[in-house]
C-alpha cells in the first residue's frame, strides 16, 4: 500500500509493479488526529480514552496499562478475550473501533 496526498503520485505507484494485471487508486477521508481519537504505542493513553474504556468494560484499567498505547491494546484484548492471541487481538480492535477511537499510531507521521 501507497499513502500519499497526490492522486498523480498514487497513480504513478500503483502501476511500479510491471507484471500486475490491475492497478488500483483508491480515495479516502482520513479524519483530523485528536488527543481523544487515537491511541499510540509507547505513547500514554488520553485520561478520556482510559475513562471511557473503563465505563464499557465496568473495570478499572491499571495506570501502568494506560501509560502505553500498546499495553492498554493489549490489556484490552486479555480483558475481552481472555488471551493474547488474533481472535483476541480482533475483538479489542473492534471494541475501540465501536467506542472511542479512529486511529492506532504505531509510528509519528
Amino acid at each position: 500500500m501507497y499513502l500519499t496526498g497526490s492522486f498523480k503520485s498514487a497513480a504513478h505507484y500503483s502501476g511500479a509493479n510491471k507484471d500486475a494485471d490491475t492497478h488500483y487508486v483508491y480515495t479516502v477521508e482520513i479524519p483530523e488526529i485528536t488527543e481523544s481519537n487515537h491511541i499510540a504505542f509507547k505513547h500514554p493513553v488520553n485520561p478520556d480514552i482510559v475513562v471511557r474504556a473503563q465505563e464499557k468494560l465496568g473495570c478499572a484499567i491499571p495506570e501502568k496499562v494506560a501509560l502505553d498505547g500498546k499495553d492498554f491494546r493489549k490489556f484490552l484484548a486479555k480483558k475481552l478475550g481472555g488471551e493474547c492471541d488474533v481472535q483476541s487481538e480482533k475483538l479489542a480492535s473492534e471494541f475501540l473501533h465501536e467506542n472511542m477511537f479512529d486511529f492506532l499510531k504505531y509510528f509519528n507521521i
